[in-house]
């Protein structure tokens, strides 16, 4: 005796057919939710672009930072020798 399961034949047809899976996706979600994943596949994209960036500066940062600490390190070296030759 074969058992008729509507359920899987459904499961099945949408498997089957990606028209009838769109159909159903249209009829249960609403365009927001549809628009989901192109949405979130944009916001991917910027936020690689943003870390990209933001590891550009940090990179041009730190060489900013060990500039100023080697200036900082020579000018305390060299600024008691000046105190000593300035007039009182």
């Amino acid at each position: 005796m074969n058992t008729i399961n509507p359920q899987e034949d459904f499961l099945r047809a949408l498997d089957e057919d990606p028209r009838w899976l769109e159909a159903v996706r249209s009829r249960i979600l609403d365009d927001e939710l549809r628009q989901l994943p192109t949405r979130f596949n944009a916001f991917v994209e910027r936020t690689e672009v943003f870390m990209a960036s933001m590891q550009r500066f940090v990179e041009q940062q730190s060489a900013i930072n060990d500039h100023l600490y080697s200036a900082s390190t020579a000018w305390k070296a060299t600024s008691p020798a000046l105190r000593a030759n300035m007039p009182a």
